[in-house]
């Protein structure tokens, strides 16, 4: 089984806790909602696309690429119980009209406190390609939103992909870059699971109410939450 990582000092220094930029990619869970607590002093432009756009595109006119994110992947997953799963990032055929898309950087490339486990295949040039490619047309499909303190925003986390520029904070209160995160989920209006999903996503929900932690306070993401 796979360690989970940690970075220099014990923890794991996910993407979401650091300055850079973040390419396209979608979380884990159904719904993902961001309350602003707090902005940078620059940057920071959260960003949004469609995912059954961005794949139709791609289809379109990279469908070696295309075809890449449909087979499968083996990608780091804390839920699974050897530390890993074999999955495609794409799921084309599963809901009428739309695309779902599981596809997460950090546990595919790795990062630089994380990074990918050298016990676990290379990825190809045609994968790295590929998942270059997805960010690229998201980028030309998306809608930029400048998060203000206060604002909170809900989107369906399954059918759309979203972004982070990089972000420059200041010391002065209120000029750090804050955000609280929830992972909803709706049991009711719910989208069935492509069936590669539902082990990751019985870890995420399959909890009693008093387990969860509304973590106020900034601290570092949890390597099982992170994307």
């Amino acid at each position: 089984m796979l360690v989970s990582p940690k970075g220099s000092n014990g923890q794991y220094h996910a993407p979401p806790n650091q300055a850079r930029d973040i390419p396209f990619h979608t979380d884990n869970g159904d719904i993902v909602s961001l309350f602003t607590i707090s902005k940078s002093e620059s940057g920071g432009s959260f960003y949004l696309a469609d995912s059954t756009a961005v794949f139709k595109e791609l289809k379109m006119r990279m469908p070696k690429l295309a075809q890449a994110l449909v087979d499968d992947w083996t990608i780091v997953s804390p839920s699974a119980s050897e530390g890993f799963e074999v999955r495609p990032l794409v799921f084309p055929q599963h809901r009428s009209g739309r695309v779902l898309i599981n596809c997460s950087r950090a546990r595919i490339t790795g990062t630089p406190s994380a990074p990918r486990p050298a016990s676990l295949p290379a990825l190809t040039k045609i994968q790295r390609e590929a998942i270059d490619a997805l960010h690229t047309l998201a980028m030309s499909h998306a809608i930029e939103i400048q998060l203000q303190p206060g604002d909170m925003i809900f989107f369906n986390n399954l059918t759309m992909m979203h972004a982070r520029d990089g972000f420059v904070d200041n010391g002065a209160e209120g000029m750090k870059r804050h955000l609280l995160r929830l992972i909803l989920r709706n049991e009711e209006a719910a989208y069935e699971l492509p069936p590669q999903l539902a082990e990751t996503w019985e870890a995420l929900y399959e909890h009693n109410v008093e387990e969860e932690k509304f973590p106020v306070k900034k601290e570092l993401f949890t390597w099982a939450c992170s994307h």
